[in-house]
């Protein structure tokens, strides 16, 4: 209800001081329909969102709930592998903490030299640049560039642990869910919704957003843990996944949302 003015100048949306002006003007429009009003319902998929939207102002906290994704886990675990690299899946670009992780892998060959995990980012946008020439000069970087398929399978099935360095506020973190069903450990950032999800010492690791030093002191205490730590690690992932985002719960609980929705008439 306010002016979108700052975020105007900014460019805030996509970096664009023409989009974000054409975003501010289709939300001022959107609040002078009136249509927001007849909204009896609004679904957040984590409680962190659902505190931000509160906490605005923006929704009355009795008409909002929290459903977070649904995941069909495999029903099967794959045969566990570890070939002793890190993996990043997402966008190339600064909110995802590109920098930081570079930074942080650079620091990690400073100090330990031949010993350094490799790190393996997979992905696209305008940080690819970034990246390719940082693994030029950081030879235990590796560019993969976009993937999918059963490809994106074996990197996910053959890594030590997945990072996700957000420096923005996540909402949920789907990547951790993917991550949870290969069994293994998630090195993230303490953002938005991934807090949610991971649980510092139990299925992965947390650090402060953008901070390399932290990352580092993360990757340093898996490459300490036994075989046995990291698989109960990767197993608590799992079991989190299968227990909080089961898909028939998920039903459930919206079901829940529609019976007590119309209960208000």
């Amino acid at each position: 209800h306010g002016s979108f003015l700052p975020e105007i100048r900014s460019g805030a949306w996509q970096g664009s001081v023409l989009k974000t002006a054409l975003f501010a003007l289709n939300l001022k429009l959107l609040h002078r329909s009136g249509w927001l009003k007849s909204v009896k319902r609004w679904v957040a998929i984590s409680d962190f969102m659902r505190d931000r939207l509160v906490e605005s102002g923006s929704v009355d906290p009795a008409k909002i709930v929290t459903l977070r994704h649904a995941w069909d886990a495999m029903t099967k675990l794959p045969v566990f592998d570890d070939c002793g690299y890190y993996l990043f899946l997402g966008r190339l670009v600064d909110v995802k903490g590109i920098p930081t992780l570079l930074d942080a892998w650079d620091i990690l060959r400073t100090q330990l030299g031949n010993d350094t995990p490799p790190l393996h980012i997979a992905g696209q946008g305008p940080l690819s640049k970034l990246v390719e020439e940082r693994s030029r000069h950081n030879p235990y970087i590796c560019s993969l560039g976009p993937i999918s398929g059963e490809v994106k399978y074996d990197q996910l099935r053959q890594s030590r642990a997945l990072i996700t360095p957000s420096v923005w506020w996540e909402p949920l973190g789907l990547v951790a869910y993917e991550a949870f069903d290969h069994a293994k450990p998630v090195l993230a950032a303490r953002s938005g919704g991934l807090g949610e999800i991971i649980t510092h010492e139990r299925n992965g690791l947390l650090h402060t957003p953008g901070s390399a030093d932290e990352l580092v002191r993360d990757v340093l205490a898996v490459e300490r843990m036994s075989l046995a730590e990291k698989k109960a690690m990767g197993a608590a992932g799992r079991s989190w996944l299968r227990r909080e985002a089961d898909p028939k719960a998920w039903l459930d609980r919206f079901d829940w949302i529609l019976e007590e929705t119309f209960a208000e008439g």
